[in-house]
């Protein structure tokens, strides 16, 4: 599972780079507005992982994708591990890595994100809507698709998202490719990974989880994870919903740099 385009946007080098993994159908570019609202960022590395600009060459797997991110991430801490931070879909897989790879990492910062389904029979449920979004995608045109997509509650609050950062997030989310799309959804949702929370007691890395005030289901999601995770930070950000980091990014940006001042690299 190869990265596609990579944002940099250089910053304080006395703070551990970022690497920031996007969310379903985003890209690298969408945590531009977090560079533009936070004045003081560190270097800020967005990869366009899962690539969706392109025909995928070879099938998405949670194994291809927890190696070809291994890759990446020590390529990139060869001064010093870095911060591994991912929004919704990004932060399930930042979680996934986060707990096979303690050792690579400074920190994790997760905003609207699962360890996944420890139930069975709900997982089995979550797999088959996965699998039905996955069809109707191969049935309809993207503008239908999307149209649908934005519909649903959680994303709604995105409407918050200030231009001309949103249309731009529109305009590349319309270009994105059906097949990559398609093998997200089906290898990669969350009716896919296995289950994060039998584990989080072992992962003893700084951790911020970050939700919007707005987004009931995951900031009870993350009050959980931060009984079980042992150096945990859970934080709400006010008028935000699931994506607190694109909606609020200046009161995100606060946070993220009150957390990365408490972490210790050395």
């Amino acid at each position: 599972m190869k990265l596609g385009a990579i944002q940099r946007w250089a910053g304080r080098r006395t703070l551990p780079k970022i690497i920031c993994l996007h969310g379903f159908l985003g890209n690298g570019k969408d945590f531009t507005i977090v560079k533009d609202h936070y004045p003081n960022h560190p270097t800020l590395i967005a990869p366009n992982f899962p690539d969706y600009t392109e025909r995928p060459t070879e099938d998405f797997s949670w194994n291809h994708c927890m190696s070809s991110l291994d890759t990446f991430i020590q390529s990139e801490s060869t001064h010093g591990p870095c911060v591994l931070m991912g929004y919704s879909m990004g932060g399930r897989i930042a979680l996934q890595y986060a707990l096979q790879y303690s050792d690579h990492l400074a920190g994790l910062i997760l905003i609207g994100a699962t360890p996944g389904i420890a139930d069975e029979e709900k997982k089995v449920i979550r797999l088959e809507k996965d699998l039905t979004l996955a069809a109707n995608l191969k049935k309809q045109s993207m503008e239908h698709f999307l149209e649908n997509w934005f519909k649903q509650d959680i994303i709604q609050s995105q409407i918050q998202i200030p231009e001309p950062y949103r249309s731009a997030m529109l305009t590349t989310r319309k270009a994105n490719n059906r097949v990559a799309l398609i093998q997200s959804l089906s290898s990669l949702g969350t009716g896919s990974m296995t289950s994060g929370w039998d584990q989080l007691s072992r992962f003893k890395r700084p951790t911020l989880l970050v939700t919007g005030e707005q987004d009931s289901k995951f900031q009870r999601i993350a009050s959980k994870m931060a009984t079980l995770l042992p150096n945990a930070h859970n934080t709400s950000i006010k008028g935000a919903g699931h994506a607190c980091c694109f909606e609020q990014a200046e009161s995100f940006g606060k946070v993220v740099e009150t957390f990365l001042s408490s972490i210790n690299v050395g």
